[in-house]
């Protein structure tokens, strides 16, 4: 984690903003089950200085990969560039329930979460997280992390389409698996898009509505798939979609 609760200070702090004095000095505590934590600098383990549980089986939040502190760190810095906020938390507890990645109150008034997925979700997670956000009235926006999701590796196979055979080098390099469709979902969502992040940069890819399926494999046409670089973070909607609060990027 890169948030923890100070004892000493009866404080929460995060690695992003820093400490004016030295962390391995005070005691820390995890923000959602309460045991303690150790602080990790990067020269102890090569990764992102973070916080650490001394021991995992009283709390429900999952070991982190250094992608997934990576993403939060990026996202927490980099969104108040492009929005007016008057509030920002890393890793913001609601209600002891779950913990949510990134968090911020907008001068206008609406509140946005942002969750960074690494791993594989399940569609009954994704949609209690939802509803967790929901009745906290939070607008939320899901980013992917790239490599996890989609494979830039060619497809290993040929195959005949509409009776025309078709070479897989004219077919986007990019494709996730049959069992995946927490993608195709959260595709329908956000109005014919998903976020991804990859290499401090955010994607918007909008796949076409017929996915062809060839060895359980989902791939797209690259005539019909469109992937963009966001020109910035802004934010330039809010909406109320298939019952869950969702905000968009400018795209």
């Amino acid at each position: 984690m890169l948030s923890a609760f100070n004892q000493n200070l009866q404080k929460k702090f995060n690695v992003i903003d820093g400490f004016d004095f030295d962390p391995h000095d005070y005691s820390w505590s995890c923000i959602l089950c309460g045991d303690k934590m150790s602080y990790v600098t990067k020269s102890i383990n090569g990764r992102i200085d973070h916080f650490r549980h001394y021991s995992t089986k009283n709390c429900n939040y999952e070991q982190e990969s250094e992608t997934h502190l990576e993403m939060k760190g990026y996202l927490y810095e980099e969104f108040p560039k492009w929005n007016d906020i008057k509030l920002k938390d890393l890793e913001h507890n609601i209600d002891k329930q779950v913990i949510l990645d990134v968090y911020f109150e907008l001068n206008d008034g609406y509140t946005i979460g942002i969750e960074c997925q690494v791993s594989k979700m399940s569609w009954g997670e994704f949609e209690k997280r939802m509803r967790i956000y929901d009745e906290k009235n939070l607008f939320v926006i899901w980013i992917f992390h790239y490599d996890s999701f989609l494979s830039t590796q060619p497809l290993s196979f040929d195959y005949e389409i509409n009776s025309k055979y078709v070479y897989n080098e004219h077919f986007l390099n990019a494709y996730f698996s049959k069992s995946d469709t927490l993608i195709q979902q959260v595709h329908d969502i956000y109005n014919n898009r998903v976020y991804f992040y990859r290499n401090n940069k955010i994607f918007s890819i909008s796949f076409p509505t017929e996915l062809e399926i060839i060895k359980n494999v989902l791939y797209f046409s690259r005539g019909l798939t469109v992937e963009k670089e966001l020109p910035s973070l802004n934010i330039s909607e809010f909406l109320q979609k298939s019952g869950y609060k969702i905000a968009l990027f400018n795209q």
